[in-house]
């Protein structure tokens, strides 16, 4: 760990204290949210702690944001590609 340690930059050594910073409340967090509560889903109901939904939820959430970005990406990607076929003519 130590070797680890050195071979890091200034930089480096801050995000990855941030980094323990936030798994150690998030774990905290996790710990105080154990508590089961009743979910309506569509056609059913469940019984999950809040930990797990949130989690889902987060999930849910990155999924739809890269989503969102790849469709702009591909919007510009063609739009690109038009101003270079046009450029090129």
């Amino acid at each position: 760990m130590i070797d680890f340690w050195n071979t890091l930059n200034f930089w480096n050594k801050v995000k990855f204290i941030f980094s323990l910073i936030g798994l150690i409340f998030g774990v905290i967090f996790s710990t105080l949210n154990w508590n089961s509560l009743e979910v309506h889903l569509i056609f059913t109901k469940m019984k999950l702690p809040l930990t797990i939904v949130l989690f889902f939820a987060f999930i849910i959430g990155i999924a739809f944001a890269n989503l969102l970005h790849f469709q702009r990406q591909r919007k510009k990607d063609r739009e690109q590609d038009h101003l270079d076929d046009i450029e090129n003519t």
